[in-house]
């Protein structure tokens, strides 16, 4: 369908059919990664919404994402009163040239650029592999191709997993059911996962990267997507009540909306104490490497702790079952508001704590953080009725 306008396009001049095929080939690359993308979340979305936000601001992270370094360097630096220098930190330049939409208006000139761009494709590439995986081991997972029997036999894991003892549930019964029934993994793998990333991180951070930004950078990250993953670990919890269709007897529980979250967040915390004692372990090697910005790194992680599940548990409980073109406008609004708080925490937080005393601006922080945490939550009973009502 495109060969007309081409064809329009190189009759007009100006234009050489070297330009063409490279963005036939980044459209190529970047169809083929979102396509992926969108097959993997589309098998845990609960609606065509959820889903179109989801991949698009999956695909957005993840374009961001290559731009963090030289962001969290440009945001040091600016602490620090410094001007930003990028010749000065080539390894953050060349990650953040990985991105596809830039090659959408810059064409690579010279052999170095062309490198760079071809390694963009090569892992945007492998990229659509590792979903394509992902999503092969979710949807074919004990798939066959012979006919089923009429009585199936038993194999040796099924008589083990008919004939095993009973699970013993926890007093709090909504965060067992966090830990163990809306988790895939053990315990023992997430601690073995936990301690084992640490190690990496330690020995990368200290073995081989010598200068103290990519330090800094190793730490905080890895931290912060621990953290931000166990974050909408009760959003989570809720889709997988939504899509099992079982909320309406959940909500036969003595428990209004704002108490079933506070219990779905004690067992993400409980999942979360190895993750816990990792950020443990960055807190001592910030403090070691750079105590003048381990203020800093601290408050962002407090903001992933303390606001993000709100937000994203708010938002799923308001979510509708509409087209992508429609718009919720309750939604939004909620969205809006929720973006509005955390963007004030910030702009009160940061101001002390580059005027006054980091430590300080930690602490502004917190408190805001909590006082905003209760203004998210305060109708959170009500909007979750409303829900439940929706999906009967």
């Amino acid at each position: 369908m495109r060969l007309p306008v081409y064809a329009l396009v190189l009759s007009l001049g100006g234009v050489l059919i070297e330009d063409v095929l490279w963005l036939e080939a980044i459209q190529g690359a970047a169809f083929l990664s979102l396509g992926c993308l969108a097959l993997l979340v589309a098998r845990y979305s609960t609606t065509t919404l959820n889903l179109g936000f989801a991949t698009m601001l999956t695909a957005a992270l993840w374009q961001v994402a290559l731009y963090l370094p030289l962001i969290v360097i440009g945001i040091m630096k600016m602490i620090e009163n410094r001007p930003l220098a990028a010749a000065d930190y080539p390894w953050a330049e060349a990650i953040s040239q990985l991105g596809l939409p830039r090659y959408f208006v810059v064409r690579p000139a010279d052999s170095q650029q062309w490198a760079v761009a071809g390694l963009s494709i090569l892992l945007h590439l492998i990229l659509c592999g590792v979903l394509l995986s992902l999503l092969a081991r979710v949807l074919y997972v004990g798939a066959g191709t012979e006919m089923a029997d009429e009585t199936p036999l038993l194999t040796g894991a099924a008589r083990k997993s008919n004939s095993r003892p009973s699970r013993r549930v926890w007093d709090d019964a909504l965060a067992w059911q966090a830990c163990h029934v809306h988790c895939s993994h053990s315990s023992r793998a997430r601690i073995g996962a936990a301690i084992f990333g640490a190690a990496c991180v330690a020995a990368f951070c200290f073995g081989v990267a010598e200068q103290t930004v990519v330090r800094t950078l190793l730490v905080g990250v890895t931290s912060g997507v621990t953290l931000a993953v166990l974050a909408f670990k009760p959003s989570d919890c809720l889709s997988r009540e939504v899509k099992g269709k079982t909320l309406s007897t959940l909500a036969l529980l003595p428990l209004d909306g704002r108490e079933i979250y506070q219990a779905w967040a004690r067992g993400s915390r409980r999942m979360a104490l190895p993750a816990y004692c990792v950020i443990a372990i960055g807190v001592v090697i910030m403090l070691l490497i750079a105590p003048e910005r381990a203020p800093y790194w601290a408050m962002v992680l407090a903001a992933t702790v303390l606001l993000l599940p709100e937000a994203a548990f708010l938002s799923n409980v308001l979510t509708k079952k509409v087209s992508f073109l429609k718009i919720d406008f309750v939604q939004v609004f909620v969205n809006l508001w929720s973006a509005f708080l955390i963007g004030m925490v910030l702009v009160i937080s940061l101001p002390v704590a580059i005027a006054v005393n980091p430590w300080l601006g930690l602490v502004t922080m917190i408190g805001l953080s909590l006082f905003v945490r209760w203004l998210l939550m305060v109708d959170c009973a009500s909007y979750l009725a409303v829900r439940v009502e929706r999906e009967q």
